[in-house]
């Protein structure tokens, strides 16, 4: 660890001081920016890319949890890159400031976010290292899901479940997404009662403008789940399109995607976007061996999400400061192997008859409401919104599968509640200005059904076992933000929340409240414009899920009394762009402490087992020049001690230690003299790397196989744009060499892992 950090360090002791030199040499250019519309509630704040803190009122951000107003764009001195996002398109760029093809112009760490504070603000200012993905990247790479999204950035790695598809951040992974807040311009997808959020066909890509990433804990602002990381997917607006997009697309296991974005400004202050995406297939057949019985060799299906298809509706209107959304979301996964009884044996999905039109795995249903206001009034900014949220969580899971012997678990919950904040901007004299936040929440979350019905086809109990208690639990919580600039170049942020939880009261055992404080803390310096430092501090948590304190299932058995889960992290970060402005790096460098980790042991049984310390470095590098998008990253993990958990020369089990990520995107007809039609061919590369991990082929096993090997994958695509009139094409390959390689995760053995997959898409603007 230490000679690994030795090197990273020394490149930037010696690329800031070139950096210093070249800008006392090269004046640097004035900064213009960009409002929305002037009557929409962005507009009547300034725009936060400006100097003082003072006038940076927030505007209604779509992170923010209370608004859902678009924030006031910025535009900075172009012709910088950056590995981590692109801007904001612009309509066009200054004679002097070279706009790269596909209308995005790429800036070095000035793109405007709102996760990190609940308030617009350039990437520099944020208080942890954030990452923004463009919906132009997203299109070009082919990500076909959120997962895919993440596993392209520092840190976020694939997580082997039974019957869900997620990944996890620096290593912190539970039997569900239950660590990472994810919200949909500001509103929380995650459910209550399980804390899920599966990144899969349940969250359409369709509809983005860009997805913010909170690389770190985030509970000071938003409380319960925001652990590890926050993701804030910022939908587009209606004059964005303007009109109406359709996509088509078809690949091998019978794959069939289906999308149609609308929208349209229909006023100065009135906007409105409707979308839908549909996605099915078949999954891949492969046969592979139960490693606990090698003997035994049988089929599974590998990425499936087949009987019922994979949706998500959408709905965004906005009349001057009030906005509305809505949308119902839901996926099925299928499970590969057995996910009840002894988990993992191998099972012929055809032996067993569906339940609710769905064969062995999990579905999952969720509805989200919300109506929400924003109202400048003299110096303050009001924002207010009531919410909606339910779900329906049905397994169909196998059992025994020798006695055919399987069952359906079915959850049902709905959440209410409410969230006012108000943000102020103050100056104190010379001592500098800044603003502050404040708010209140509370929220009421029900499991109002739940049944388990269990047996063979067709001798099921005629009455399903309750397995989850229903029960209500209440939150409160009160939170606030300071953000001070002392002086140009020096800014302090610090947040405190405060959550106080009313947990279900048990029938038997005595079930206590929960209180959590979750402060934070960071200093930014920005020297030069192209040299930032940042240091943190962050406290976060995320409760003991209700499923896991009420759960009765034998192979899922809760515990009342699991304490929260709570994370201490601290960051270092520093970003520079090289002389030249065309190639941008960053280091981060997180030690964590995460204590009360909650897993499911050998029995079956939920339990907290202690305490997980760990550190490690995440590098950035990115090159941009008009035709060529270039960028690269590496992650280095390293487990320190852990009680409760397995680990083996330094590696947490499951975790790889080394991880990195190549993504190019080439545009090919620059070279060929056709300047003005670059944009017309794209070409993509991904290739991923994760290294050797220790996994146990065979948890219960008295001495198993302990060794993952390491793997090397490569994605490739193209996007054909205009050659058709308002018609794109694209092609991209996943796994394109069908590299064999194996992951684990809460199963009980390492999974093989899909092979080569393909899609061929057709969208049409009209």
């Amino acid at each position: 660890m230490k000679n690994i950090l030795y090197l990273f360090l020394i490149s930037f002791l010696i690329i800031p001081g070139m950096v210093v030199k070249v800008a006392a040499q090269t004046p640097e250019k004035q900064s213009t920016t960009e409002t929305a519309d002037s009557g929409s509630p962005a507009a009547q704040a300034p725009s936060a890319a400006q100097a003082s803190p003072a006038t940076q009122a927030p505007p209604a951000a779509q992170a923010s949890p209370a608004a859902q107003a678009p924030p006031a764009e910025a535009v900075v001195p172009a012709k910088i890159a950056t590995p981590i996002a692109t801007v904001i398109p612009k309509k066009a760029a200054p004679p002097d400031k070279p706009e790269s093809y596909g209308g995005l112009e790429l800036l070095l760490f000035e793109e405007m976010v709102v996760v990190a504070s609940q308030e617009a603000e350039p990437m520099h200012e944020a208080p942890v290292i954030t990452s923004v993905i463009t919906g132009q990247e997203i299109k070009r790479m082919g990500a076909r899901t959120l997962n895919d999204v993440l596993l392209t950035l520092p840190g976020f790695s694939y997580t082997q479940d039974h019957n869900e598809y997620f990944c996890a951040a620096r290593g912190i992974y539970a039997s569900s997404q239950q660590k990472i807040l994810v919200l949909r311009d500001g509103h929380r997808l995650n459910n209550r009662s399980y804390s899920q959020a599966n990144f899969d066909y349940s969250i359409s890509l369709d509809n983005v403008k860009r997805i913010e990433v909170l690389r770190g804990p985030g509970s000071s602002l938003y409380g319960d789940v925001a652990l590890t990381a926050v993701i804030n997917i910022v939908t587009k607006e209606g004059k964005d399109l303007d009109g109406v997009e359709t996509t088509i697309g078809f690949g091998n296991y019978s794959q069939t995607r289906l999308a149609l974005v609308a929208g349209k400004k229909l006023g100065e202050n009135e906007d409105i976007l409707v979308s839908g995406a549909y996605y099915k297939n078949e999954g891949e057949h492969v046969s592979w061996e139960d490693p606990r019985d090698p003997d035994n060799v049988g089929s599974s299906i590998l990425y499936g999400f087949r009987d019922l298809p994979a949706y998500d509706i959408y709905f965004k209107y906005r009349f001057r400061g009030l906005g509305v959304t809505g949308s119902r979301r839901y996926a099925n996964y299928n499970e590969p192997r057995s996910s009840a009884g002894l988990t993992g044996l191998i099972y012929d999905y055809n032996d067993f008859p569906k339940f609710s039109g769905t064969g062995p795995g999990l579905s999952s249903l969720f509805d989200h409401w919300e109506v929400n206001y924003t109202e400048n009034i003299s110096n303050y900014k009001w924002s207010s919104k009531l919410f909606y949220d339910g779900g329906t969580l049905r397994a169909n899971m196998i059992i025994y599968p020798n006695s055919l012997l399987h069952g359906e678990l079915v959850g049902k919950e709905r959440t209410v509640g409410a969230q006012s904040q108000v943000v102020k901007d103050y100056t104190v004299g010379n001592l500098g200005a800044g603003n502050i936040l404040f708010g209140i929440k509370a929220e009421e979350m029900e499991v109002y059904e739940s049944g388990f019905k269990n047996g063979t086809f067709p001798d099921y109990n005629s009455w399903p076992i309750p397995i989850l208690k229903t029960g209500k639990e209440r939150i409160y919580a009160a939170f606030t933000q300071v953000k001070h600039k002392a002086f140009e170049g020096l800014i302090f942020n610090a947040g405190l929340r405060y959550d106080y939880k009313v947990r279900r009261k048990d029938e038997v055992a005595k079930v206590d409240d929960v209180e959590q404080f979750s402060p934070r803390a960071a200093l930014i310096y920005r020297p030069i414009k192209m040299l930032n430092l940042r240091l943190s501090y962050s406290h976060s948590f995320v409760d003991a899920p209700y499923s896991y304190r009420y759960n009765s299932l034998p192979s899922y058995q809760g515990a009342v009394n699991l304490k929260p889960e709570e994370l201490d992290s601290y960051q270092f970060s520093i970003e520079n762009v090289l002389p030249g402005n065309l190639i941008s790096q960053r280091l981060n460098i997180f030690v964590n402490e995460f204590e009360n980790v909650i897993f499911r042991n050998l029995a079956g049984q939920y339990t907290n087992a202690g305490i997980v310390k760990s550190n490690g470095l995440e590098y950035e590098v990115g090159l941009q020049e008009k035709y060529l998008s270039l960028k690269a990253n590496y992650t280095y993990q390293q487990t320190v001690s852990a009680t409760g958990y397995e680990l083996k020369d330094e590696m947490l089990e499951n975790v790889p230690q080394h991880m990195s990520n190549l993504l190019l995107n080439y545009a090919p007809l620059y070279h060929f003299g056709l300047d003005d039609k670059c944009d017309i061919l794209w070409l993509n590369m991904g290739v991923r790397y994760v290294g050797e991990q220790f996994a146990r082929w065979g948890k219960s096993l008295t001495d198993p196989k302990d060794e993952v090997k390491e793997a090397l994958i490569c994605n490739l695509g193209f996007t054909l744009n205009e050659l058709i009139e308002n018609t794109s094409i694209g092609f991209h390959a996943y796994n394109v060499f069908d590299q064999e390689y194996y992951q684990g995760g809460s199963v009980d053995y390492p999974y093989l892992q899909p092979g080569r997959w393909y899609m061929a898409e057709l969208t049409y603007k009209w």
